[in-house]
């Protein structure tokens, strides 16, 4: 696969991949991830740094952490707009069944 393939169909900006154009597959495959959990070309590049040093374990962890924690926020917040939503529909049923009862 090209590195135009990569981009098309993983949906990595092709700037980001040509950084990233001699990495081994297994490198590739981390970057990819990256992107597609949603981070950001400088949060990638750091990431990828931390991977070419020593006992950069515990630091990379962490980053992995925020984004996770900013993920379930974000799914807490869209979670209570569901509930909102939902609570509206529900009271516009509401109504228009008693307004058929009657």
């Amino acid at each position: 696969m090209t590195i135009d393939e990569v981009s098309r169909c993983c949906g990595i900006p092709l700037k980001v991949l040509q950084e990233y154009d001699n990495a081994d597959p297994e490198r590739l495959s981390v970057l990819i991830t990256l992107h597609q959990i949603g981070f950001e070309s400088a949060e990638i590049e750091a990431y990828m740094k931390l991977l070419e040093k020593e006992d950069s374990d515990g630091q990379r962890l962490r980053i992995l952490e925020r984004k996770r924690r900013r993920l379930l926020d974000e799914i807490h917040f869209q979670e209570k707009q569901l509930s909102q939503l939902d609570y509206l529909r529900y009271s516009i049923r509401k109504k228009q069944s008693k307004k058929t009862t009657i």
